[in-house]
């Protein structure tokens, strides 16, 4: 038995079999839909591969966002769900003064598609590829230049411009701390994503909760076990961040961890911000009274008010 788990009366009680209920019936995107988006997703990557203009500009393609860091969550009924898969492209001199070629290359080739002209978008920094109402996948086209100083490229169309990145160094950042984290960073990511679209109470991109929460990630902490299971680290990486975000009633500077010069606050305005702030200090209040709560009919009940009538056992639905 962990250290701390249900011991009723005397400890905090755990319940392991509620949280795995909650995430394979609630929050998890379901096994089928991934396969869906997988075989799309290779069949977008094989026809660009293959169509006649772009056969000698497209490398290969790289999974980003939520999709490479395993936090996708099972979308609100109704709407869909988004993957991001970047063009890895060769720099064409001739559009080294007109960069939004690009973008609008990926465009024109799947507009030369039938199986895809009706379903595209031409998007700033990417081409949106819809299907029904089910998903939408985001083809992002990016350069890798490698040299003295290697630089990450995607393209802003509307200002048509190169923007640096390093999606791939983002990826690796975002996978190491959830090693440090023992698997729970991205479990956690899930259940505070499931939050914030089942309760509608904060409105924060997906890449700022990453950076937040994935930056509260610490060795120190992991030595002492405050990530030995996922009920422990969800309570103390919501209670780390929460520390943070009450220490800066202004919007702060929230840097790329793998690309210092590149920020993510601009994706916020002081309001949203001071209501997310806000919010998930409340949050952060209840999450520590449901897993320090010494009683299993008290937790549950604290934590059913937290996610619902969803966090239950997966055998008692």
């Amino acid at each position: 038995m962990r250290l701390g788990d249900q011991v009723e009366g005397t400890t905090v009680v755990k319940l392991h079999d509620h949280f795995a209920g909650l995430l394979q019936h609630v929050v998890n995107i379901n096994p089928y839909r991934l396969r869906q988006l997988e075989a799309r997703a290779a069949a977008l990557s094989g026809y660009l591969r293959e169509e006649s203009g772009l056969t000698s500009v497209v490398r290969g393609f790289v999974r980003q966002g939520s999709w490479a860091h395993r936090t996708i969550i099972k979308p609100l009924p109704g709407q869909e769900f988004d993957a991001d898969l970047l063009v890895k492209m060769n720099r064409q001199r001739s559009w080294s003064m007109d960069p939004r070629q690009y973008l609008l290359a990926v465009h024109e080739a799947l507009d030369r598609s039938g199986r895809y002209r009706d379903r595209i978008t031409l998007k700033t920094r990417c081409v949106r590829v819809s299907y029904a109402g089910q998903c939408h996948v985001d083809l992002v086209p990016y350069l890798h230049e490698y040299g003295w100083f290697d630089r990450h490229l995607i393209v802003n169309r509307k200002e048509n411009r190169f923007e640096e990145v390093n999606p791939a160094g983002f990826s690796e950042w975002m996978l190491g701390r959830d090693r440090v984290a023992h698997g729970n960073l991205r479990t956690t990511l899930r259940l505070l994503k499931y939050m914030r679209d089942h309760k509608g109470t904060f409105d924060v991109p997906s890449v700022i909760l990453t950076v937040l929460v994935g930056d509260r990630v610490s060795r120190f902490r992991a030595f002492f076990d405050r990530y030995c299971d996922l009920p422990t680290a969800f309570t103390s990486l919501v209670k780390t961040t929460d520390g943070w975000l009450q220490d800066r009633p202004d919007l702060p500077r929230l840097p790329d961890p793998s690309c210092p010069s590149v920020s993510f606050e601009h994706r916020l305005d002081q309001p949203t911000y001071a209501k997310f702030r806000d919010q998930f200090h409340g949050y952060a209040a209840k999450i520590a009274d449901a897993y320090e709560a010494t009683r299993r009919t008290g937790s549950i009940e604290l934590w059913q008010e937290i996610f619902g009538g969803g966090f239950a056992p997966a055998r008692d639905r």
